[in-house]
């Protein structure tokens, strides 16, 4: 009895081993935390730095059996590796029995985090400089109407915004509308491209264009094309 369990656990290390060596290192992912949720083909883990994570995954058959043997609350290391362009669950191991390796992966996600939050702090200090940039460039250009640095509409705007929604639900009105409206746009964009600031951001200037919208862009469509 005791040589064969002895065999399944050689064979789980052993196993273990063939996946990772078979996964280039700079593609694993290792995960240091408390099991919420726990299923074969997806974990929610507290990373125990403020956040939690999803995990969906593929997993051997042997790995996939193993997950039932774990429950909500142990302390655990995931390692995850790209296998095929999918995201596999490679091992599954108690923290209490890797200890040395659970801190460094804890370490890790905390290092992760404040680089993340420092990125996330430069990147929101470069957008004001660019909206300012961008406010001084459209300042002579009539097809902008408004003011970039108070950003997008607040609540006081609500009575405006119904007005103009209002006024658009005539099709003269609306295509009048249109007009500036593509013209002020056309203008953010423009401005936005000679400035950079769509660097660094998914879907570029035309994702911020979804900022663009001014109260004083709205008035002037009322005031035009009501």
């Amino acid at each position: 009895m005791v040589g064969k369990c002895f065999s399944i656990v050689l064979f789980t290390l052993l196993h273990v081993f063939v996946l990772t060596q078979s996964v280039s290192a700079s593609s694993l992912k290792k995960y240091a935390g408390v099991i919420q949720e726990i299923s074969a083909d997806r974990m929610v883990l507290d990373l125990k730095i403020g956040s939690h994570i999803h995990i969906g995954y593929s997993c051997d058959a042997a790995i996939c059996s193993s997950t039932s043997d774990f429950l909500a609350g142990d302390y655990v290391i995931a390692i995850f590796g790209s296998v095929d362009r999918k995201n596999k669950l490679l091992s599954l191991r108690l923290c209490s029995e890797n200890i040395d390796e659970c801190n460094e992966a804890e370490e890790n996600q905390r290092i992760a985090q404040k680089n993340s939050e420092l990125d996330s702090m430069e990147l929101e200090k470069k957008m004001v400089e660019c909206r300012e940039r961008m406010q001084v460039d459209l300042e002579g250009d009539e097809r902008f109407i408004g003011d970039l640095r108070f950003g997008r509409l607040r609540g006081k705007s609500r009575n405006i915004i119904e007005k103009y929604d209002e006024m658009r639900s005539n099709s003269r009105a609306r295509h009048c509308a249109r007009v500036i409206s593509d013209s002020h746009l056309k203008a953010f964009l423009e401005a936005c491209e000679r400035n950079n600031c769509g660097d660094r951001i998914g879907g570029g200037c035309h994702h911020l264009a979804m900022t663009a919208r001014t109260e004083l862009m709205m008035i002037k469509s009322i005031e035009q094309c009501n």
